[in-house]
């Protein structure tokens, strides 16, 4: 009996070992996922970059680079300040205008937008960061300037109307906003991430576009983006993530 109580606890003790031995391989194989850090990078910007008024032309506003391993997917987070100036010249002639102008943003990774969404089979790639509209309306400078007729041309009376009647105004905003895009199976290798701001404006006076009219209602627009980071992180989404509309 002795022997046979003995043999069990040999077999007890040396399982018990067996258990301790492959709890310490897990729990040390758990703590090295946990601790493994995300490949990842950040970028940023201190200079103020003037969005030319170039229509249909994106300028880069910061960049980096950042290696990857096979398969992965890449968060790529970007900030920044913008500053919007637009303004409005009316005179008698031309008493309604609309200066719209916004900044869009997109991302490239070697070269290729990242998208967004679809709509339909359109591929969307970019996003509007920052907007202003300004809109003014009056009938106030022809009134004016009609007053000014009537009244020099009354006999006795001496008065000469000014050459030019007219309205100028504008307005400077800045504000900071972000946009987080999601670019999916790049491989592996060294990547190059890219974001691009395009000006876009949408300017009339009386109901005409006035863009590159030369007149003197032609109004001006300024975008400038300040202080911004870039952070790109390498991920490993489920398999089977799609884009929206996939």
């Amino acid at each position: 009996m002795k022997t046979t109580t003995t043999t069990y606890g040999v077999f007890g003790i040396a399982a018990i070992v067996a258990i301790l031995a492959v709890s310490a391989v897990a729990f040390s194989a758990s703590q090295a996922a946990v601790a493994a850090p995300a490949n990842k990078a950040m970028f940023t910007a201190q200079d103020v970059t003037v969005i030319p008024n170039t229509y249909d032309t994106w300028a880069t506003i910061i960049s980096g680079t950042i290696k990857t391993s096979s398969p992965s997917d890449l968060f790529i987070s970007h900030q920044q300040e913008c500053a919007i100036h637009t303004e409005l010249n009316l005179d008698s002639d031309n008493e309604s205008g609309t200066s719209a102008v916004r900044e869009d943003i997109r991302v490239l990774v070697d070269g290729n937008p990242v998208p967004i969404s679809y709509s339909g089979n359109t591929l969307i790639s970019d996003v509007t960061l920052c907007s202003r509209a300004y809109h003014i309306d009056t009938n106030v400078l022809s009134t004016v300037d009609e007053l000014c007729t009537a009244i020099d041309g009354i006999d006795g009376v001496t008065y000469t109307c000014p050459e030019d009647i007219y309205f100028d105004s504008y307005i400077a905003t800045k504000q900071a906003h972000g946009w987080t895009f999601v670019a999916l199976d790049v491989g592996s290798g060294e990547h190059t991430v890219e974001v691009q701001a395009l000006l876009a404006d949408n300017i009339t006076v009386n109901g005409k576009n006035s863009k590159n009219s030369g007149d003197s209602t032609t109004p001006n627009t300024v975008l400038e983006v300040g202080k911004a980071n870039l952070i790109v992180t390498e991920e490993k989404l489920a398999t089977g993530t799609q884009y929206p509309g996939q």
